[in-house]
């Protein structure tokens, strides 16, 4: 035809019909070759060329057929090797048809087929399968069904048959066609490759006798000692040893004379005859030279010759020579020897030998046992290139090792033995700690450790384990354990092991001499490459049992493909699935980008995968994303470029010990299995739980509650058992609540098994390190801490125990044998405080209302008790609170209106008052109840509540009073009138708070309520408002309280309970203290908040609550001997002490103090008993010395049982310095103290009594400026005393005025009174003579000369003193308020004295001038008046004419004065 132009780049093709061949060509490449240009007839051959491979024909390739014994009969079984090119489907099989005759076998493998792969590296995994033998009219038929895709390749498959039972015809040659069906029992048959055809074995007639001759290896010096087929290891080169050149001897009979020809025998695979093979057949010669044929055996005949020998692998051809009728004879026993036979470099599943000859054949017989360390299994830790690997090699040997040998072992070549080979260790493998290859330890002691072995070795790969103090039997299996370095590089297949074991010699002394007893041959493992990275992020919980979160990070340097495999596997103990079935992975999450756990996000992604975790695995199989669009240049497949960060999350939970193989291993292979990349991570260390761990509270209060609260003090017993691993000296210990710790640093330990104190190491105040060994398993431990204090959290306490094997103060504790950590102990339960004792919390004496705080309450009396407490938890509503009081207090009805005691509500709640429909008011000076009125206009109007007093508690005046809020003052109110702003009178009450209303209910003592006493606000010390609540009895009777909560008590917020109780005696309380558990037992409350439904503790205050000092009642009464203001005087005390004294702990005091407090204002001089009271004889005293401070006199008596009696009796006089004024609160209080003690025994209040000033006035000059006589009146409260005394006139402080002695006027006064000016005061004094009196409530008056201030002086200072002192210069009366003259400028003056006109007995006519310096407008003075002396009466007047009268002076009546009224009209003119 024409030329054909091929242009370049542009792709062509052809397509012809070909003839396929019927088999593959072998004597030619398998492929077609295309040429270009040129033609036959061209000078030139074509210009470019190029070969494509050319498929294999589909047919099944060099199928082979052997029988494992050819004997007729025998139940033995078919052999068949072939090669398939194309893949069989599940539901397709082989179907194998051969001669007829074979039958079912059961005595090989159970009667179920083998089916393997040929290929080693790597073996393909062969699909479960069945296997079935039948037959048709013409053949044998073997069917073998698959359950799974069988992939090309080669393959073997044993089928267990029996022979027929009839040799085959002579001339016939069996023969086995094999065939592969995509799908069995189809019509016509669709094959997947041609069939193949496999030439068999033919069936003979049994042979009687066919075996190998082996004895023991003669171990003695001299073998002549030895049987002589015990010697043939010596003599005829026999060897078992694998891979060794041997030589057997066979022996044989016959059951018919042979015949010459072939004796063929077949050895198992691995065996190899020599091709030129010699054979021995001579009586001294087959067991050795010059050894005699032992009498089982029969010599060969001399006619009988062997005229070759060939070998072929494991099967050698003896062709043996006689004369017809001059051979062997039937029934004899004839031994021949084979030379130079190698023996398998590995123990063989199946040894077993056959012998054909003269038409018999013999049943299979067992192959000599090879000197092999049998069971052989190689595995390593570490796969990964230059890692300090251990490898476990589990062996049997077949001969005892004795002490002084040693087993040798040799390694691939690039691996080491030499770092770490003296801690290799042989281990007896049924004492293993653990399945191989994850033996560690022989817990028994029986293996091999590093102690008992002595290690030699050449610096490179081989290494020599000496036998220091413990043999090898060979009739244990062993796993020894090998450090290794692996080679630096990856290997592209596994190597070769080989080890061996020697004994040494005991005959040779000049050297040692060893001989080789056993060895074998094992492959190895592939090294790989390392990953770049794989670590594990953070630290995990490190105790057994715990839960773990687990987060790794890897870097593979290789790039991830489609179908490539990624496995994890966590340390022998874990497991990664989740649950008990499934492949679900536990807290399994992945941060790659690139690489996602599910196919729903591949539009992002190019691969995904699905983890599945089975046991410890967890195995990823990267998926290509369908619909992902890769960039240009991206290759096919590609997941993750190399060096790509991998992190993947896991959960799991620590086994109980510590892994003997704590390793991670993560691995990158491909779909065939080929391990890419792999890296080891050293697991951490777990820490063995401490068993039976259990945390109890163990020191209980009187009334035998544990002290459980938050803060209080406590103390712990913490139980537990030592685990089976034990070696420990020291306990470490930590307990919390929370963040916060129980303060174990001020704890003692004591160790309740051994009755000892440990001693402590390191006490801090949240670890605690003790002494105490523990040395045996499972050892119970109970140690008490005491005294710890409880955390200040409430909730569920954790603690954590270590033990450790050491300690030094450097470095502490080191090295964890056991632990738990965080186990859950006790709850620790919220605090329930008592707020305000003496203020918010008080027991009050019903019939003696308090008056000064702090109040008592008295033995054997009915008191009110308020109980304001504050629970650090929530009280929900309809729980309880519970109210403990001390032995033989008694809860009593209230005598109030119904609802009004034990009551429990918040007193502070911030929220919606509304639920609180009743408020009880109780107090001293003001109770009821009060309803709350929803209906009220002004709560209408406000949007506030207000509560009406309720029927039978209205005021005085039968009006109701109100509950409410007052915006403007921010004040909760008391009030008759709603909304109104309350002023103090009487019934009224004022609590001011602040806020709005809704933040601050009325139930708030803490701010305190106020009443009204008509004339001011007086604080209520004891007036409480609640809430209604409900009561009911405890298990303790009358003394316990139960408070159903009507609406839940937030955490922090105060609430309370209002009651009466019937208190104990002094004696029963004396007695509760005896008998009591524990300091203060008679005193101590108990409050508890508890679940109603079952109990359950919220809070508690663990009797901490010390209560109320109750007290004897003292009655008292203070008698003055002055009553003026801020003067010295006696004061006579009179009390009643019926009984002798006596107190808690205190039965005969040897001393008593006595405090008398008086009202603010008084002071007691440093020593306060009186002049009187100091001249008794100590004998007679009640109390020997009065010491004084401020308000107060202690008196003190080393003679208490003298104090007895009533107040007729026991009465002593003191000194003491008058109030200024009467004091608001005129109370004062007696208490008494027995014996130094801090706690009052007795106390009692008296009323106080009025501070009266001396009456006095003054009367002077008012102009600005002037000097005058001015006139003083006072009236003595009582006579002064005896001697010297003295009058003291201080005008007002820093006002201007001056006081002069001049023209000093005495009046009343005795005659030999002087006036005196001292000289550094501002003062006038009057001295009296000695012996001078004034009578007591007579008016005195005297004058003196004042100059006035030129400046005004306000009233309210305008006061002068006037002070009556006697001869010591104590002030015996006073009056610091006398008033002094308005100051003005008036222009109106008089005289000093008056005229005396004349004077007629009791009459007188006395004349008084008045000057006024200037005119005076009119209106500007209104009126004179004249007011005479007390005892003086006007009884006529006149007046000058020019002075302008309105009317007439008159008298005015009660005081006697003159008026003389002005005229408003008319000008005062000046003049007199």
């Amino acid at each position: 035809g024409s030329d054909i132009v091929f242009r370049p780049s542009v792709k062509y093709g052809l397509i012809s019909d070909i003839v396929v061949p019927s088999d593959s060509p072998t004597g030619s490449i398998n492929a077609f070759l295309l040429t270009v240009g040129g033609d036959d007839s061209a000078s030139e051959g074509p210009s470019q060329a190029a070969v494509a491979e050319a498929p294999r024909v589909p047919r099944i390739f060099g199928a082979s057929a052997r029988l494992a014994g050819r004997a007729a009969g025998f139940d033995g079984a078919a052999i068949f090797d072939f090669e398939t090119v194309s893949p069989v489907p599940s539901g397709g099989g082989l179907v194998i048809s051969g001669p007829l005759g074979f039958a079912t076998a059961g005595s090989e493998n159970g009667g179920v087929c083998l089916f393997r792969s040929l290929a080693r590296d790597p073996e393909p995994q062969v699909p479960a399968h069945t296997c079935v033998l039948g037959s048709s009219a013409n053949a044998t038929i073997i069917t073998v069904g698959l359950e799974a895709e069988l992939l090309p390749g080669g393959y073997r498959l044993r089928v267990p048959l029996e022979n027929p039972a009839d040799a085959t015809a002579a001339g016939v040659t069996p023969q086995w066609e094999l065939e592969t069906h995509e799908v069995l029992g189809a019509s016509p048959p669709a094959f997947a490759d041609l069939p193949g055809i496999a030439w068999g074995d033919r069936v003979e007639q049994p042979m009687p006798v066919a075996e190998i001759v082996s004895g023991e290896l003669c171990l003695e010096e001299s073998i002549s000692h030895c049987d002589v087929v015990d010697r043939q290891y010596q003599l005829t080169g026999r060897s078992d040893r694998p891979g060794e050149r041997s030589a057997l001897i066979f022996a044989l009979s016959l059951a018919a004379a042979s015949e010459p020809g072939p004796l063929v025998l077949r050895a198992p695979e691995g065996y190899e005859f020599a091709t030129e093979c010699n054979v021995t057949i001579g009586a001294e010669e087959v067991f050795g030279e010059g050894t005699t044929l032992p009498e089982a055996y029969t010599a060969w005949p001399n006619s009988v010759s062997i005229a070759t020998c060939r070998g072929q692998d494991s099967q050698a051809v003896i062709e043996v020579a006689h004369a017809a009728g001059a051979g062997l004879l039937a029934g004899e026993r004839y031994a021949f020897r084979v030379d130079y036979v190698r023996n398998p470099s590995w123990a063989q599943a199946s040894g077993l030998f056959t012998l054909d000859f003269s038409g018999e054949a013999s049943a299979p017989f067992e192959a000599p046992g090879l000197w092999t360390l049998g069971a052989a299994s190689l595995a390593a830790q570490d796969t990964t290139q230059g890692v300090l690997n251990a490898v476990s090699l589990r062996f049997a040997p077949t001969h005892d090792v004795p002490v002084q040998g040693y087993l040798k072992v040799v390694a691939p070549d690039g691996f080491s033995v030499a770092e770490a080979c003296a801690e290799a260790s042989i281990l007896l493998e049924a004492s293993c700690d653990l399945p191989f290859p994850l033996c560690s330890g022989n817990s028994d002691g029986s293996g091999l450790e590093p102690g008992d072995l002595r290690c030699e070795h050449d610096g490179g790969s081989e290494a020599r384990l000496h036998l220091l103090t413990k043999r090898l039997s060979n009739a244990s299996t062993y796993v020894l354990r090998l450090p290794v370095r692996n080679p630096a590089s990856a290997t592209p297949a596994a190597g070769t092991w080989f080890v061996a074991s020697f004994r040494k010699l005991p005959w040779i002394v000049t050297s040692d001499t060893f001989e080789a007893l056993d060895s074998m041959e094992i492959d190895g493992f592939r090294v790989n490459a390392e990953a770049s990275v794989f670590s594990l992020n953070g630290y995990p919980a490190f105790n057994g049992r715990a839960a773990v979160d687990w987060e790794f990070t890897a870097v593979f340097q290789e790039a991830l493909y489609a179908s490539d495999i990624i496995t994890f596997q966590a340390p022998e103990g874990y497991t990664l699935q989740e649950g008990e079935t499934g492949t679900a992975c536990n807290g399994h999450q992945t941060i790659t980008e690139g690489l996602l756990a599910s196919a729903s996000a591949c539009p992002e992604s190019p691969c995904y995968f699905v983890p599945e975790c089975t046991g410890k695995t967890m195995r990823w199989q990267l998926q290509l994303c369908p619909s992902y669009q890769a960039p240009l240049g991206t290759a096919t497949g590609l997941c993750l470029v190399p060096a790509t960060e991998i992190r993947f999350a896991l959960s799991s939970t620590n086994p109980e010990l510590t892994p003997a193989w704590n390793r991670f291993v993560l691995s990158h292979s491909s779909i065939d299995g080929f391990v890419l990349s792999s890296r080891t991570l050293a697991g951490y260390r777990i820490y063995p739980l401490l068993k039976n761990f259990s945390a109890e509270l163990n020191l209980t209060n009187a009334h035998g509650a544990r002290f459980e609260a938050q803060g209080s003090e406590s103390a712990v017993r913490l139980n537990f058992a030592a685990a089976a691993t034990v070696g420990s000296y020291y306990i470490a210990i930590q307990g919390r609540v929370g963040k916060q710790s129980f303060r174990l640093n001020g704890a003692i330990a004591y160790d309740d098994y051994q009755g000892k104190v440990l001693t402590a190491r390191v006490k801090l105040a949240d670890y605690l390190v003790l002494e105490r060994e523990m040395t045996v398993p499972n050892e119970n431990i109970s140690i008490t801490l005491k005294p710890l204090q409880n955390p200040s959290l409430h909730g569920i306490s954790t603690w954590t125990v270590t033990t450790y094997k050491t300690w030094n103060q450097i470095q502490g504790v080191r090295t964890v044998v056991n632990q738990i950590i965080d186990a859950p102990g006790f709850r620790v339960l919220g605090y329930v405080a008592v707020q305000g004792v003496g203020s918010l919390t008080t027991l009050t004496d019903l019939s003696s209302p308090c008056l000064v705080g702090p109040c008592a309450a008295y033995f054997g009396r009915r008191s009110s008790l308020t109980l304001t407490f504050q629970s650090s938890v929530a009280t929900p509503a309809g729980d309880e609170v519970l109210v403990v009081a001390p032995p033989n207090y008694a809860f009593t009805a209230s005598s109030g209106v119904e609802g009004l005691s034990n009551t429990i509500v918040p007193i502070e709640l911030g929220g919606d008052l509304l639920t609180s429909r009743l408020l009880v008011v109780n107090g001293s000076n003001l109770s009821g109840a009060w309803a709350l009125d929803s209906e009220s206009a002004y709560a209408a109007s406000s949007g506030q509540p207000v509560f009406q007093q309720q029927r039978g508690s209205e005021d005085e005046a039968g009006e109701p009073r109100y509950i409410y809020w007052h915006n403007m003052t921010r004040a909760w109110v008391i009030g008759s009138t709603l909304g109104a702003l309350v002023t103090g009178a009487k019934g009224e009450g004022l609590a001011p708070v602040g806020g709005s209303y809704d933040e601050k209910v009325p139930l708030v003592p803490h701010k305190g309520w106020y009443i009204g006493t008509g004339t001011k606000w007086l604080k209520a010390l004891d007036l409480r408002v609640f809430g209604e609540g409900t009561l009911s009895s405890g298990s303790d009777g009358a003394r316990s309280l139960v408070m159903k909560v009507g609406r839940e008590i937030a955490p922090g917020v105060l609430a309370g309970a209002s009651g009466t109780m019937a208190l104990p005696t002094l004696d029963q309380v004396v007695d509760a203290a005896s008998l009591g558990s524990g300091e203060g037992a008679e005193r101590r409350w108990l409050l508890q908040t508890r679940r109603t439904s079952d109990g359950a503790l919220h809070a508690s205050n663990d009797e901490l609550f010390m209560g109320f000092a109750l007290v004897a009642q003292v009655a008292f009464s203070v008698a003055p001997a002055l009553r003026a203001p801020l003067v010295r005087s006696s004061l006579v005390l009179a009390f009643d002490q019926e009984t002798r004294l006596y107190g808690i702990g205190v039965p005969v005091p040897t001393s008593v103090r006595y405090e008398l407090q008086a009202p603010s204002g008084f002071v007691f001089p440093s020593a306060c008993l009186s002049p009187s009271e100091l001249s008794k004889s100590l004998e007679t005293r009640l109390f020997a010395r009065c010491s004084g401070a401020a308000e107060g006199a202690s008196l003190v008596s080393g003679r208490p049982s003298v104090i007895k009696g009533t107040s007729e009796d026991l009465r002593v006089e003191l000194i003491v310095d008058t109030a200024p004024e009467t004091p608001a609160l005129n109370v004062w209080t007696l208490q008494y103290y027995l014996q130094g003690s801090a706690q009052r025994s007795g106390y009692g209040e008296a009323a106080g009594y009025e501070i009266a000033p001396m009456p006095a006035s003054f009367v002077g000059n008012t102009q600005l400026g002037k000097e005058a006589l001015g006139y003083f009146t006072f009236e003595p409260s009582g006579a002064p005393a005896a001697g010297r005394w003295a009058i003291r006139v201080e005008p007002p402080k820093q006002k201007g005025y001056e006081l002069t002695c001049l023209g000093f006027r005495r009046g009343t006064l005795p005659k030999a009174t002087s006036c005196s000016l001292p000289l550094t005061e501002d003062a006038l004094v009057l001295n009296l003579t000695s012996g001078a009196s004034l009578a007591a409530g007579s008016a005195q008056a005297f004058g003196v000369r004042v100059r006035n201030p030129n400046k005004l002086v306000l009233t309210n200072e305008n006061s002068w003193r006037i002070l009556l002192l006697d001869g010591a210069g104590n002030t015996i009366d006073t009056n610091y308020g006398v008033q002094g003259a308005q100051l003005s400028t008036s222009y109106i003056e008089v005289p000093e004295d008056m005229q005396l006109g004349y004077s007629s007995g009791l009459s007188a006519s006395l004349t008084l001038l008045v000057t006024i310096s200037r005119d005076l407008h009119s209106g500007l003075v209104s009126r004179f008046t004249l007011e005479p002396p007390a005892g003086f009466t006007i009884e006529g007047n006149k007046t000058s004419a020019e002075l302008p009268l309105a009317t007439a002076p008159a008298l005015e009546p009660g005081t006697g004065a003159l008026s003389v009224p002005l005229s408003s009209e008319s000008m005062l003119v000046k003049g007199r």
